[in-house]
C-alpha cells in the first residue's frame, strides 16, 4: 500500500494485477540503467533465464510523469513477452493505459486533471 492515495506506481500495478493475474514481477528505481553497450536508457525488463518472475528497473533520474510512462512500457513486456515492441506488446501498453485511467478516474474518483498523467515517451 502506497502512502499517496493517487499513486501512480501502484494504480500501474493494480491495473497490471486486473490485466494480468497470475504474472509476477519486481521492480525497483534505480540510479543509472545501460544498455549492452553503455548507453544510458530510462528502463529495463529482465527475464532471468530458468524464473518465472520479469525484473523491471525504472531510471529514478526521471520525472515522475516520464516515470510512469516508462513503468508501464516495461510492465508491457512482461505482459508480452518476446515481442519487443510488436502488435501484442502495443495492444498490452493500450490495455494497461485505459485499465490505469479507469482505477485513477473511475475507482478513485479523481478528475481528469487530478489523475497523475502519463509523460508521453513511448507510444
Amino acid at each position: 500500500m502506497s502512502v499517496f492515495t493517487n499513486d501512480p506506481f501502484d494504480m500501474l500495478a493494480k491495473a497490471f494485477e486486473n490485466l494480468y493475474p497470475g504474472h509476477s514481477y519486481t521492480a525497483q528505481l534505480v540510479p543509472r540503467i545501460e544498455d549492452e553497450s553503455g548507453i544510458e536508457v530510462w528502463g529495463e525488463t529482465i527475464y532471468p533465464d530458468g524464473e518465472d518472475a520479469v525484473f523491471i528497473n525504472v531510471s529514478a533520474e526521471l520525472k515522475i510523469s516520464d516515470a510512469i510512462e516508462v513503468f508501464a512500457h516495461e510492465l508491457s513486456h512482461a505482459a508480452a513477452p518476446g515481442e519487443d515492441h510488436g502488435v501484442a506488446w502495443k495492444e498490452a501498453f493500450n490495455k494497461l493505459y485505459q485499465e490505469y485511467e479507469r482505477l485513477m478516474l473511475v475507482e478513485y474518483e479523481l478528475e481528469q486533471t487530478d489523475a497523475p498523467q502519463m509523460g508521453g515517451l513511448s507510444q
